[in-house]
């Protein structure tokens, strides 16, 4: 299997209800995230898919939620905009527009979603 990633970021708030400790507040990140797609066989140039191909439309997804308070959006409507959570709605959107564009082409094998340096969440086909 043959892997590439693409890391790209951005910048919002949100707040954990329930959680009982200062994450209940609101505050903010700068979120890292990492994609990593995969493909069993190259395509006719060489590659799983071209980077600026899969960049494109992670910077698309991710601009529904760059500069946003996290839990006013819809797409987190009924659950806590945790570092998982996100990941999940990464992926899912992510591999939503890459086959409205481009059919059953290429897959999402990972997102990782980082909230500080040392911390964060992967959402996985596995």
């Amino acid at each position: 299997m043959y892997k590439v990633f693409t890391k790209s970021h951005f910048s919002a708030a949100h707040y954990i209800e329930g959680h009982g400790g200062v994450c209940e507040k609101l505050h903010g990140h700068n979120w890292i995230v990492e994609v990593t797609a995969c493909r069993e066989i190259l395509d006719e140039l060489g590659m799983v898919i071209d980077f600026k191909l899969l960049k494109k439309h992670l910077e698309r997804t991710l601009s529904v939620l760059d500069h946003e308070n996290l839990n006013d959006l819809p797409e987190f409507a009924g659950v806590n905009p945790t570092a998982e959570q996100i990941a999940k709605y990464v992926f899912t959107h992510l591999q939503e527009s890459l086959r409205a564009e481009s059919g059953d082409t290429y897959r999402i094998f990972t997102v990782e979603v980082n909230e500080t340096p040392g911390s964060g969440a992967i959402y996985s086909i596995e």
